[in-house]
């Protein structure tokens, strides 16, 4: 099992991804995407690894995993936290909506 390892920490240095710009970036979204792994996501790569981390470098190294860095990861982020913003606040109109209750006495009688 050590070659298998030592073979996913070689593709470090000898990668083809060209949005990865350094042997760090590639470690950070790897660590990211095993946490991915660790709390049950499916993996991508049908490569049988033994631990999650070695399947999470090989599947960023291949380029399987979908990521975004520089000015796009801080776009989509000022994007998500206004989305979020957005969806807490409560439009004028929906503020003066009247709250629904329910009142059990007032349930409509038999007719007979």
């Amino acid at each position: 099992m050590k070659g298998v390892t030592m073979g996913v920490l070689s593709l470090l240095d000898h990668h083809s991804n060209t949005k990865i710009d350094s042997r760090f970036r590639i470690v950070i979204i790897a660590v990211q995407r095993a946490k991915q792994l660790l709390h049950g996501a499916a993996p991508i790569s049908q490569k049988p690894f033994a631990k999650k981390t070695c399947l999470a470098i090989h599947e960023v190294v291949q380029d399987e995993v979908d990521f975004v860095i520089n000015t796009e990861a801080r776009l989509l982020k000022d994007a998500n936290e206004q989305a979020q913003k957005h969806a807490t606040e409560l439009s004028p109109s929906e503020k003066d909506l009247p709250l629904a209750t329910t009142n059990a006495s007032a349930t409509p009688a038999k007719s007979l």
